[in-house]
């Protein structure tokens, strides 16, 4: 009898084991093919996957052979994973649209819109060249603009941290010997000393105010209406 409840314990501790494993495997495997792993299609990537469609649904292949060409010739990655998606719900009969709109991280909802009419008109290549160029053009004017603004921003950020820095440093060094001869200093001397004491005293509910700025102004542009301004500017450029 002991013998039999000693061999029950020691097989219920190998369920226990073998239980414990299958969900440290699972966990595992479940990191390994998520997002912060794999990582995320860019929009190079769609920018890619969207010429590489146009160009063979001219030819005359189904949207079927497309994505499955395009899938053979991917390597493993994100791109590969969102193809193959694609693929699965058009093999299984939906429309590619519907297909699409199953990843609005990739696609927004203009993109999924505007191939659901193309599916209907029968205009799907000239949508995917359209937006291949939107893309391109969106692309190139961020680089444009980073280009332009990188260099300029850097020094103004310089100058200023160096105006900071000798404000709050160097200035109430010389704060009480300033004070003293207080009437004889020029304005934009004493204009320096009161931005001295602000910082001094208020620096850090200025930092504060600083970063919900620029928050507010990355929110603002973030936005759907912020982002449909951008489109505008973006579609204006020729």
């Amino acid at each position: 009898m002991a013998i039999q409840l000693s061999s029950d314990s020691s097989q219920n501790k190998e369920e226990h084991r073998a239980k414990n494993s299958a969900k440290q495997k699972f966990s595992w495997q479940a990191l390994l093919e998520s997002e912060f792993v794999q990582g995320k299609v860019s929009v190079k990537d769609r920018m890619f996957f969207t010429e590489q469609l146009a160009l063979l649904l001219d030819t005359g292949i189904n949207i079927h052979g497309a994505l499955q060409a395009i899938a053979n010739q991917l390597g493993k990655g994100p791109l590969k994973k969102l193809v193959e998606s694609l693929l699965k719900e058009v093999s299984e009969g939906k429309s590619f649209s519907h297909a699409l709109a199953k990843h609005p991280k990739v696609f927004s909802a203009t993109y999924v819109n505007l191939i659901a009419a193309s599916e209907q008109g029968g205009f799907t290549v000239k949508v995917l060249e359209e937006l291949h160029d939107y893309d391109e053009r969106r692309a190139e004017m961020k680089h444009t603009l980073f280009s332009s603004f990188s260099y300029p921003a850097f020094l103004i950020i310089f100058s200023v941290l160096v105006v900071v820095l000798v404000l709050v440093k160097l200035f109430p060094v010389f704060a009480e010997m300033f004070e003293e001869i207080r009437d004889e200093l020029p304005a934009t001397t004493i204009v320096f000393l009161e931005a001295s004491d602000l910082l001094t005293q208020h620096g850090q509910w200025i930092l504060v105010a600083l970063v919900g700025f620029i928050s507010t102004l990355v929110a603002i542009v973030q936005a759907p209406s912020g982002k449909r301004a951008l489109d505008i500017i973006v579609f204006k450029i020729p």
